[in-house]
């Protein structure tokens, strides 16, 4: 008898995470964004994206500000396809000294074209800015990604 129940009781929770699965997935599929909502956030660099005129993207680092190096967006090739905003710093939660925080700087298409949005950071009191990552943004309805 012992048997016989095992596999049934292995079996019913691999059901219940198959429904899950697909009653989760089910809802992404029917609702579609606005154009103006961010429907990416890159934690992870090198990258690219393709995006339509008005879409974004948020590119979210770990930083320190409690170091005094300093990060920023430096954006090459089509300027003017993209806009970069001016970042949020985010505290990390809780006591520990020293614990890094998250940047957040938003990407938005604004023409045609591709730009590449590099992160540096600058060391305490000035210096050479060293590259952290960059995300290729194919910008606007026209640009194929080549």
């Amino acid at each position: 008898m012992t048997r016989t129940r095992a596999p049934r009781a292995l079996a019913t929770p691999a059901a219940v995470v198959a429904l899950v699965g697909v009653a989760a997935a089910t809802p992404a599929v029917a609702a579609q964004p606005a154009k103006k909502d961010i429907v990416l956030n890159v934690t992870v660099l090198p990258g690219q994206v393709r995006l339509l005129d008005g879409e974004s993207v948020r590119i979210t680092l770990p930083t320190n500000v409690t170091t005094g190096y300093s990060w920023a967006p430096v954006v090459s090739g089509a300027t003017k396809a993209v806009t970069v905003s001016k970042g949020s710093y985010v505290a990390p939660s809780g006591d520990l000294v020293g614990a890094p925080g998250m940047t957040s700087w938003v990407v938005t298409a604004k023409g045609d074209g591709v730009a590449k949005v590099t992160i540096t950071t600058t060391p305490p009191g000035g210096g050479t800015a060293k590259k952290v990552g960059a995300l290729t943004i194919y910008a606007g309805s026209a640009v194929t990604k080549k």
